[in-house]
């Protein structure tokens, strides 16, 4: 299991804004003796970086936070994550 976090800087400063859990599918969803014993619920499904990323984006729009472009580590593939930012398109590419 990983951590993925949604953080956000600005002249003004910084802050986690978010997080997600990241659960391997083969090691941990696959494997109920383990989430048991984690405390995972049984409702949390496998999603990869990129999706956990997406809607991690998709909740910082919802709330109202401004930015203008997004970084991810490499782990997160070649796959760019689309979304509105502010109401123009902004096109997050993780490749880095």
């Amino acid at each position: 299991m990983v951590g993925v976090f949604l953080g956000y800087i600005s002249t003004r400063g910084r802050a986690v804004l978010d997080r997600e859990l990241y659960l391997p599918r083969e090691s941990w969803i696959a494997s109920p003796e383990r989430r048991a014993a984690a405390r995972v619920p049984e409702q949390v499904d496998f999603a990869t970086k990129p999706q956990l990323l997406r809607a991690m984006i998709e909740r910082a729009l919802a709330a109202g936070v401004l930015f203008g472009w997004v970084t991810a580590h490499e782990a997160y593939g070649h796959k760019c994550v689309l979304v509105r930012a502010n109401g123009s398109g902004c096109a997050a590419c993780p490749d880095i």
